[in-house]
């Protein structure tokens, strides 16, 4: 039980806090510090000898404050917190961006004896995720600025995405297309296409002679090129098709 962990002299007990690799905490009824495991010294630089029977409210940036308050009342309702990312302090200043979760623990009575947290550092997480974001912003700018037609398809082949020049050149807009299809593939290109299609999902860039349709009905000689993209797993995720 929750309400023995904390006075319970059980080895087994003390092993899994100690070795936990995620910072954890554990607060009495009134906000002040009963434990804190090597992990939240390791990541936050404060120990335990430091904070034991404090508050630490210095360990939330103030712009946290709110969000903090909030899942404050919603332990105090019952509810647990699981995954909220929010941002904490460690001991020299530095603001470490964390997944919280948290949740009170009662005595046999319901009376609550307190709180238990759990800090995720999720630094290296927020970091890739940024460098995703602005790799993605780079390949969006170029493909936005690019004077070839391109054409984003999903592994399903439904168009995600046309730049402007695809506008431009075959008269289709993104509204008109996005989310389906675009049959623009003449009977006599048929065959040629299929097979590059076929090289395509075997993993291969396709370089294409071809001909396609405009909206409009013209025929436009063009030479295409593939480049097939993958998710995490490295599974066929789609591909983009450059014309020229």
């Amino acid at each position: 039980k929750m309400t023995d962990a904390f006075s319970s002299d059980d080895d087994k007990y003390k092993q899994f806090l100690e070795s936990h690799p995620d910072p954890f905490i554990a607060y009495d009824n009134k906000g002040m510090v009963t434990y804190l495991n090597p992990a939240f010294t390791r990541v936050f630089k404060w120990t335990l000898q430091e904070q034991l029977g404090k508050k630490m409210d210095q360990f939330v940036p103030p712009e946290n404050w709110p969000e903090t308050k909030t899942m404050i009342d919603q332990m105090l309702a019952g509810e647990s917190v699981t995954g909220k990312e929010t941002c904490r302090y460690s001991k020299d200043g530095k603001i470490i961006p964390v997944s919280l979760s948290a949740a009170t623990y009662s005595d046999e009575n319901g009376n609550m004896l307190g709180s238990l947290v759990t800090l995720q550092d999720i630094s290296q997480r927020k970091i890739s995720e940024d460098n995703l974001y602005k790799t993605t912003k780079k390949i969006e700018a170029l493909m936005e600025a690019s004077p070839d037609p391109m054409c984003a398809y999903s592994s399903a082949g439904e168009v995600e995405y046309i730049n402007p020049a695809f506008e431009k050149t075959f008269g289709w807009t993104q509204n008109e297309i996005i989310g389906r299809g675009v049959d623009f593939v003449p009977e006599t290109e048929k065959e040629k296409t299929a097979d590059g299609v076929k090289r395509m999902l075997k993993g291969q860039s396709v370089l294409l002679d071809t001909k396609r349709y405009k909206k409009n009905g013209d025929l436009l000689e063009i030479q295409l090129k593939t480049a097939n993209y993958y998710d995490q797993n490295g599974n066929f995720a789609g591909n983009i098709v450059i014309y020229r």
